[in-house]
């Protein structure tokens, strides 16, 4: 459906269509960090403004065990402006330093037009690192990412056999739209993070969860773990 895969060495570029879906960004890329090997050596690195992170919260530590990621595998780094978010954004994917690097920004901005998201793009590309232009509540533009997902959080299905117990919380489950691919063509699909194997897993949209094979992503690398897909909300909002 995405044209190859999850790029492994290119900007791509999530879209929330609202605030409220951030929690569910947030989980979805914890997912791809821990598929992309995320550790205290090579980390997530997540970079935002301040006034971003203070308006669609913070993570929530123990929420990222549920996706295979130790806290100390999560850096930080919260900048006044977006200005200084886009450079450290530059100079993360170009040193080659992290698993991932996102950056998370709030609608629009005009500093990550075409322009500015081919410099992103470039610097990925030449250093082969998955750098991910998170927007939240953002509309669709042109730019220079070859992959553009709208991520939105689905309902959990039924826990199977468990039925006898009562209703139980499900896999964390995400709707993914695909608006931009190397393939051209739109799909839609929902995905769940499988929490004791730690993968992704295509997932039956109805009320019941029906188990299904792991996403491959063979065209991208020859590494055997599966492709990247979206999962439950890991970040809570801060409460005054």
């Amino acid at each position: 459906v995405l044209g190859g895969g999850f790029p492994s060495a290119a900007l791509t570029e999530i879209r929330l269509a609202e605030p409220r879906g951030g929690g569910g960004g947030a989980g979805f890329l914890a997912g791809v960090a821990s598929l992309c090997g995320a550790s205290a050596e090579r980390p997530l690195l997540w970079i935002s403004e301040r006034h971003v992170k203070a308006e669609l919260g913070v993570f929530y530590a123990p929420g990222l065990r549920t996706f295979g990621l130790d806290p100390s595998s999560l850096l930080l780094v919260h900048t006044r402006r977006l200005q200084e978010a886009l450079w450290a954004a530059e100079e993360a994917a170009g040193s080659g330093g992290a698993a991932l690097v996102v950056l998370e920004v709030s609608g629009n901005p005009h500093l990550l037009g075409l322009e500015g998201t081919r410099r992103l793009h470039v610097r990925a590309r030449a250093s082969g690192l998955p750098l991910v232009l998170l927007r939240q509540a953002g509309q669709p533009e042109a730019t220079a990412a070859p992959l553009r997902l709208q991520i939105a959080p689905a309902a959990a299905g039924a826990v199977p056999d468990l039925s006898h117990i009562g209703r139980l919380v499900g896999q964390p489950a995400f709707d993914v739209a695909v608006e931009k691919s190397a393939s051209g063509r739109p799909g839609r699909f929902r995905l769940e993070w499988n929490q004791d194997e730690r993968h992704f897993t295509a997932a039956e949209q109805n009320s019941g969860r029906v188990p299904a094979a792991s996403v491959d992503r063979q065209a991208v690398s020859q590494k055997p773990w599966p492709v990247l897909a979206p999962d439950v909300s890991l970040a809570r909002r801060r409460r005054a």
